[in-house]
C-alpha cells in the first residue's frame, strides 16, 4: 500500500531539515576544529548514533571528506561556474534594483514638492475666503 502524498512530503521536508541541520552541524565542528565521527556528529546534533545510519543520511554523509576520504576538498569546475554565473546575475538584479530605487526617489521629492505646494496653496485659499467671510459678518 503506497503512503498519502501529505506524509511522504512531511517526511521529505523532515529529510530535508536534517541534511540542513547536518551541513551547519559539520561546518560549526569544523571552525571549532573538532574531531568529526559519528558520535561527535550525532551529539552536536542531539540525535543518537544509530539514527544516522539511515539511508538518506548515510548518502549525505558521503559528500563530507570525514565520512568519504575520496570526497576533494576543491569544488569542481562546473560548481564554480555555476556560482559566478549566479553571482553575476544577482549583481544584475541588485543593479536593477539601485536603479528602481534612484527612479523611486526621485519620484518621491516630486510628488513631496507638489504636496508641498498643493498645501501651501491651501492655506492661501483657506486664509482669503476666512477673511472674505470676516468681512461679510455684521459687527454690532
Amino acid at each position: 500500500m503506497e503512503q498519502p502524498k501529505g506524509l511522504k512530503l512531511f517526511q521529505e521536508q523532515q529529510r530535508s531539515e536534517m541534511r540542513t541541520r547536518i551541513d551547519e552541524a559539520i561546518r560549526t565542528m569544523r571552525a571549532d576544529q573538532s574531531t568529526i565521527t559519528l558520535s561527535s556528529l550525532a551529539e552536536e546534533l542531539g540525535v543518537s548514533r544509530r539514527a544516522l545510519y539511515a539511508d538518506y543520511i548515510q548518502c549525505c554523509l558521503k559528500n563530507y571528506r570525514e565520512f568519504n576520504p575520496g570526497v576533494s576538498e576543491e569544488p569542481s569546475l562546473e560548481v564554480v561556474t555555476e556560482l559566478k554565473n549566479m553571482i553575476s546575475s544577482l549583481n544584475n538584479r541588485i543593479k536593477e534594483a539601485d536603479r528602481k530605487n534612484k527612479a523611486l526617489k526621485l519620484e518621491i521629492s516630486v510628488l513631496k514638492n507638489r504636496l508641498q505646494e498643493s498645501e501651501e496653496q491651501y492655506a492661501y485659499l483657506l486664509g482669503r475666503y476666512q477673511e472674505e467671510v470676516g468681512n461679510k459678518i455684521i459687527h454690532f
